[in-house]
């Protein structure tokens, strides 16, 4: 390459990282008129959130709330498989751009920041035969409650339950950690485990598509904040902000919450940045 094509080509893809406003290199096609590309992380094992169909493609509600914010916003999407436990040393590290599914969590907000855009509060479920006498923490006492690791809300809760059962002479709950929700959800129907808890959007869903092996018993705690996950250090924070907020106030988002039958007052009215306080 001449000098003065290495200078054209450097300048083109300064211009490139200008204008997408992103950390990186030169990633559109030739002339500049491809959108940069976000590399999203995710486990894709937790409908109806982002899971993976048959032919290994990536689907769930937030699949098409992505596909609206990024194309509004500049961006086009391609989705990473990491494991849950691996989402947020992916992101630290540089491997993926951001994790669109995150409670934002005093712990978290050290080591990222965050764009919130809903509230969701916890569902216990189990299987269906157990359901009724099943209503609250309680009642589980003495017995083995699911919950993903790397969730510290919902071990948490699992400890605060427990708690209520010790201070009431009986005997502790266990909490079981797991990988996956795949495999929690797995032990709960063949009985190794009596309850497992997590976000009600989830766990309804889940319950819903069990084939009547699993319900809902009860939901629990408060609404917990949930984000778009991203590194303190990438300048789309506030260019996803904008564009979260108008996707939140739009025909879309209303649609998105009907095919995907969201609660009422999942998705917040207005997003919320809530940057890396570390």
């Amino acid at each position: 390459m001449t000098r003065n094509r290495a200078r054209r080509a450097l300048a083109g893809c300064l211009a490139l990282i200008v204008s997408a406003g992103v950390l990186g290199g030169c990633g559109s096609s030739p002339g500049g008129s491809a959108p940069a590309v976000l590399v999203i992380g995710t486990s894709g094992d937790f409908p109806p959130w982002e899971y993976r169909e048959s032919d290994g493609k990536v689907t769930g509600w937030m699949v098409d709330m992505v596909d609206h914010v990024l194309a509004n916003a500049g961006y086009q999407a391609e989705w990473k498989q990491v494991s849950f436990t691996g989402l947020l040393p992916a992101l630290q590290s540089g491997r993926i751009d951001l994790i669109t599914s995150l409670y934002n969590t005093p712990e978290r907000r050290k080591v990222i920041s965050f764009i919130d855009f809903a509230g969701e509060q916890n569902a216990v479920v189990t299987r269906t035969a157990d359901a009724a006498a099943i209503k609250s923490w309680p009642d589980l006492c003495g017995s083995t409650v699911g919950s993903l690791i790397g969730s510290s809300p919902l071990a948490a809760a699992v400890e605060a339950g427990s708690k209520q059962c010790m201070d009431a002479g009986k005997p502790a709950i266990k909490n079981q950690s797991y990988q996956s929700v795949a495999q929690e959800l797995r032990d709960l129907e063949e009985g190794r485990i009596k309850a497992a808890i997590d976000g009600g959007v989830g766990f309804s869903y889940s319950a819903q598509h069990s084939g009547g092996k699993l319900s809902v018993a009860y939901y629990e705690g408060e609404k917990s904040v949930v984000g778009w996950g991203i590194r303190k250090d990438n300048p789309i924070v506030d260019k996803l902000g904008t564009a979260i907020e108008g996707f939140l106030t739009s025909d879309a988002a209303r649609e998105v919450a009907k095919k995907w039958s969201l609660p009422p007052g999942f998705l917040q009215e207005k997003a919320v940045i809530a940057k890396q306080q570390g």
